[in-house]
């Protein structure tokens, strides 16, 4: 009986961990665990409980690594982080037993740095400027027919001087709209990546900004501390 049990238990465990919900954050940002937990239940990081609630009362204070940014809203059950940290990336597991029947809801949560956003949001603007460049290609390369066709046209009216001429103004003309669309996209595009690259900088500067503030306090108060003693 024994062992029947335990085989049901890792099945399960099994289970949960094939159907866990990706979540992805990003240093100094807030995370929700959509699981609401609402009069009894655990919440656990990496197989470790860092959250309980027991009759609609939630105890939080279980790991100091979470301390201040776990929060549980009573109104809404849902467990959250705030301030995420690299560290934070792992397994969460949020059981809820309201109903009597334990339901287990399990996350695999990943936290980048704000380097990586960004380098990955880079990446995808490049992505679209190599994507912009394939259908320049592409439209030169129709271009390329049509003028084809049109010195086929101009062969056929007899040679005309008059014609080769309208001919060749078309396919210079034709060619100046293509360079300045693409000139324009390319522009339009490099100003994008530099105002987001701004951004990104001035967000990065103020998560900075926050934590040397907070670490000249806590030496502040430290000093005070000495001077008391």
């Amino acid at each position: 009986m024994r062992n029947t049990l335990s085989i049901c238990l890792f099945c399960v465990t099994a289970l949960s961990a094939s159907s866990a919900q990706v979540l992805n954050g990003t240093e100094g940002e807030k995370v929700i665990f959509q699981a609401a937990v609402k009069t009894m239940g655990t919440f656990s990081f990496n197989g470790a409980v860092i959250g309980d609630v027991t009759n609609g009362q939630g105890t939080l204070n279980l790991d100091r690594r979470f301390t201040g940014r776990l929060q549980w809203d009573s109104s809404t059950g849902l467990f959250s982080i705030t301030d995420l940290k690299k560290e934070d990336s792992g397994e969460y597991r949020v059981q809820n037993n309201d109903e009597g029947q334990p339901k287990l809801s399990v996350y695999k949560l990943t936290v980048y740095t704000q380097n990586e956003v960004l380098k990955g949001e880079i990446r995808k603007l490049e992505g679209k400027l190599g994507e912009l460049g394939d259908q320049d290609r592409h439209f030169e390369g129709k271009l390329g027919e049509l003028g084809g066709k049109l010195g086929e046209l101009g062969g056929e009216i007899g040679g005309l001087k008059g014609g080769i001429i309208a001919v060749s103004v078309l396919v210079i003309l034709c060619a100046a709209v293509v360079f300045l669309f693409v000139i324009r996209r390319q522009r339009q595009l490099k100003n994008d990546m530099e105002e987001l690259l701004r951004d990104k900088e001035l967000k990065r500067d103020g998560v900075r900004g926050i934590e040397d503030g907070e670490s000249s306090k806590m030496m502040r108060q430290e000093g005070v501390m000495d001077t008391e003693m």
